[in-house]
């Protein structure tokens, strides 16, 4: 049973993305994690798919960040 949702929303955060990750999968509360791309132009979500399992990716065009929370 999922106890908590994460929401990362990101761009272009390929190097940074892999860290907070990590940080979350150390945790020993159950979660759920959803990853937010904004229309990145590296390959931020192109590794998740290929290192994680799990986890949630959506691509989203580049838009505000209060947009993409609602």
């Amino acid at each position: 049973m999922v106890e908590i949702a994460v929401i990362i929303v990101t761009h272009n955060s390929q190097y940074v993305l892999p860290r907070c990750l990590d940080a979350l999968s150390r945790q020993t509360i159950q979660t759920d994690i959803v990853l937010v791309d904004s229309g990145s132009k590296d390959v931020s979500y192109l590794d998740i798919y290929r290192k994680r399992s799990g986890i949630r990716v959506i691509l989203e065009e580049n838009i505000a960040l209060a947009e993409r929370i609602i």
